[in-house]
């Protein structure tokens, strides 16, 4: 539920619906943003495939509203994963020139913030609902996945 949960979490962030302000920070491919506890979970496997499920829910409203709203992608194109983790690694490059807030005006991005809610939108139009027999979770798409260990290996 990890992943589920983070990326929903981040996107309620991003569009208002949540009471604390979105905190993002993306580290080797994977979100690292703090993850509060769902106060209405409770214990028990059938409300935690219930959550994945509502979490996915959210995932694919907020995919639909960036689409509906076309957000500006900044020339990255949606359907490429290696744009998007060529894109990843050119702003969140640890060590490089300038502040993070820079690179990313200089991809083409308004701010540091643009970059972020793109970066989440493409993120979660990369994932899948994967039903097993643990029960469900949200992963990122095994194309998406192999665009990020090509950019790492770069």
């Amino acid at each position: 539920m990890g992943l589920s949960h983070t990326l929903v979490d981040v996107f309620k962030r991003l569009v208002g619906i949540a009471k604390e302000p979105a905190v993002l920070t993306l580290d080797d491919g994977a979100l690292a943003a703090a993850v509060d506890v769902d106060e209405d979970a409770e214990d028990g496997e059938d409300d935690e495939q219930a959550t994945v499920e509502d979490d996915w829910a959210d995932m694919q409203a907020f995919v639909a509203r960036c689409e509906a709203e076309a957000l500006d992608l900044a020339g990255v194109d949606p359907t490429d994963p290696d744009a998007y983790w060529a894109m990843h690694q050119r702003i969140e490059a640890a060590g490089a020139a300038g502040s993070r807030e820079e690179r990313a005006r200089g991809a083409g991005f308004k701010d540091a913030r643009h970059w972020d809610s793109v970066s989440h939108y493409l993120r979660a139009r990369w994932s899948e609902l994967v039903r097993g027999e643990g029960g469900a979770s949200v992963q990122e798409k095994a194309e998406f996945r192999a665009a990020a260990e090509r950019a790492g290996r770069r």
